[in-house]
């Protein structure tokens, strides 16, 4: 082989080495059905105690450290939906529909606020959290449940150099819909520039399933 004909085949070469590094989800190695949970957000921390997030703008700090913060209320609902399709792509999951799972929790939540009063969505979720997961598996009909706290999620924009970024933190908790066991969880953070808390947690949940499936999945 010449020297040219080397360097002609190099790229190919590059190509194939790099892709057989790449990690390729594997999955269960039987189907399962996942139904993934609304995620539960953290409150913010204010003068007269924990308020749940709200998508109003507020400052923080002062003179070149200032900075505008924006909440979105609706985000642990989106980022399960991310989460569901995410799942999709390991093989032999099938993730139960989302609308499904909402309108499950919906009746649920009104069967309790018919003791409790009337409560928000997020309080909602903390005494499902706080519930045997069994029973919502069986009455699901999934083999597993997947949910999420939300620790961290904001986009911010700097005052003084104009600045933007989103910085999330998630939890995930994998459960056993059998046994109501946690068999699998993992926690991460990021920030990104000019990133929206969207687009920051998508890129989290990617990185967080291909985790769960090299844990947990590849064992099975």
């Amino acid at each position: 082989m010449t020297r040219y004909a080397s360097y002609a085949l190099l790229p190919l070469m590059l190509t194939a080495l790099l892709t057989g590094c790449s990690y390729q989800l594997r999955g269960p190695s039987m189907g399962v059905k996942i139904a993934v949970m609304d995620f539960v957000q953290a409150e913010e921390d204010t003068p007269e105690g924990p308020r749940e997030v709200t998508a109003e703008r507020h400052v923080e700090s002062w003179w070149l450290g200032s900075r505008d913060v924006w909440h979105n209320p609706n985000f642990g609902g989106q980022t399960a939906d991310q989460a569901s399709l995410e799942l999709a792509k390991v093989p032999n999951i099938a993730s139960l529909s989302r609308l499904q799972v909402k309108r499950y929790f919906i009746g649920k939540q009104s069967l309790l606020e018919n003791s409790t009063g009337e409560l928000t969505h997020n309080q909602a979720l903390k005494y499902f959290y706080e519930t045997p997961p069994k029973g919502f598996a069986r009455e699901l009909n999934v083999d597993y449940l997947l949910r999420g706290r939300i620790h961290e999620a904001y986009y911010s924009r700097s005052r003084a150099i104009d600045l933007p970024w989103s910085r999330v933190e998630l939890e995930l908790e994998l459960i056993d819909g059998a046994t109501g066991k946690i068999v699998w969880n993992s926690r991460k953070r990021l920030k990104k520039w000019s990133w929206s808390p969207t687009a920051t947690a998508e890129r989290l949940l990617d990185d967080m399933i291909a985790q769960m499936d090299q844990k947990y999945w590849s064992k099975q």
